[in-house]
């Protein structure tokens, strides 16, 4: 299965100090995920472009994104939108 990249973006991920989990190790991850202003799921993939970077108690990544449902979202991505990854 090929998943069609339709944006970039920075992701920050919860310590577990903050409630989050230890980030993703591999270079491709699927979840489930939201837009921070509505309680509609959707499956995400994020295919990682550098290594995790720990800075104090924050983990951040930048990765390409893709949906399994592109078509639910494609009218609700816009520069500096929110998405929460479950």
């Amino acid at each position: 299965m090929t998943i069609k990249v339709l944006a970039t973006a920075k992701v920050h991920w919860r310590s577990p100090k903050q409630g989050g989990r230890t980030p993703p190790t591999s270079s491709v991850y699927a979840a489930t995920a939201r837009f921070d202003e509505s309680d509609e799921m959707f499956s995400i993939v994020l295919k990682f472009l550098t290594a995790n970077d720990k800075t104090q108690d924050s983990f951040i990544d930048e990765a390409e994104v893709g949906f399994l449902a592109p078509e639910l979202v494609m009218n609700k991505l816009a520069p500096g939108k929110k998405l929460l990854i479950a």
